[in-house]
């Protein structure tokens, strides 16, 4: 019997900037039945993804695919974790983190082919607060630069790459201050900093293979955070980081743990999952959900060295 795929393209993926939508969803469609799928495609915007693979999941869909970048698949992710329906990504992001780290091919026509021979991994997400994260979550630095950028975006119609290097800079000019509790099993701390960064497993923090993660699937976090608030140490931490790795530089630590506690005093505070800004309750509690999440990928070359 054929499978049967429910296929969501995003509207705002990356990929179909200077691409017919239409058209590419008969290309992604054609090739899905060439690797023996059964395909509903369906065009959505990126707030309708989670809801909709909720329900191809409770209506009984073989799978669920997502064609767009990275915040498509977490939301896709959102619905599916803990459930036996397998996601499977169609590339077409702007970066496509998790699909790099996938190892799976990065051309949306050509990674449906490749599922022609296929195969169910289980891999690894971060959640907190009961909000999923696929790739990362940050607070201080990271969030405020997605708050500049998008208001010199949308009060000022400047590029994506013009308002991210002003925010960085207006970031880095004057770095936010969060005062917190950090509590892990072995590690229990109270500091200020100007960024706590949450990895779903552990990434690579020196260059060449700076931001990719060997593993997805060795069931912890990776906790990198500032020990210090000024702007020299921030800049003196992303210069030690690139060249030794996180541990080697003085004004940032680094801590592994299946779950991390953050408290803070305020009563809100924004976190950056997967690099959309969500404001959420303290405290927060980061926790690895080990193999939560199924994820139909190519047979071979999944990309995830430990599946």
């Amino acid at each position: 019997m054929t499978p049967h795929a429910a296929v969501f393209l995003s509207n705002g993926a990356g990929a179909l900037a200077d691409a017919d939508a239409e058209r590419a969803e008969e290309r992604l469609a054609a090739a899905l039945r060439s690797s023996g799928y059964d395909p509903a495609v369906v065009r959505l915007g990126g707030g309708e993804i989670e809801n909709a693979a909720r329900r191809a999941a409770d209506e009984g869909a073989d799978v669920v695919i997502v064609c767009g970048g990275d915040g498509s698949v977490a939301a896709a992710a959102s619905a599916l974790v803990g459930r036996s329906t397998p996601l499977a990504i169609l590339p077409m992001g702007t970066r496509n983190h998790f699909a790099r780290d996938l190892a799976l091919p990065l051309d949306g026509e050509e990674a449906a082919r490749a599922l022609r021979q296929s195969a169910v991994r289980a891999v690894d997400v971060g959640e907190v607060n009961g909000r999923v994260f696929i790739n990362n979550a940050s607070m201080g630095a990271y969030p405020r630069l997605v708050e500049l950028r998008t208001q010199d975006e949308a009060h000022n119609g400047a590029s994506r790459l013009a308002a991210t290097v002003r925010a960085g800079w207006r970031v880095m000019r004057r770095p936010p201050t969060l005062h917190v509790r950090l509590a892990t099993d072995e590690v229990d701390e109270t500091l200020s900093t100007s960024l706590i960064f949450v990895g779903n497993n552990a990434y690579e923090t020196t260059l060449p293979e700076l931001g990719r993660r060997p593993s997805l699937t060795a069931g912890e976090l990776a906790v990198v955070y500032a020990t210090s608030t000024s702007r020299s140490a921030m800049l003196a931490g992303f210069v030690h980081t690139l060249a030794r790795g996180a541990d080697a530089a003085a004004t940032l630590s680094e801590v592994r743990a299946a779950a991390i506690t953050v408290t803070t005093r305020r009563r809100r505070v924004n976190v950056a999952l997967d690099g959309e800004v969500a404001c959420l309750r303290p405290p927060l509690r980061f926790v690895c959900r080990l193999g939560a999440l199924r994820l139909l990928v190519p047979a071979e070359g999944s990309g995830d060295g430990d599946p």
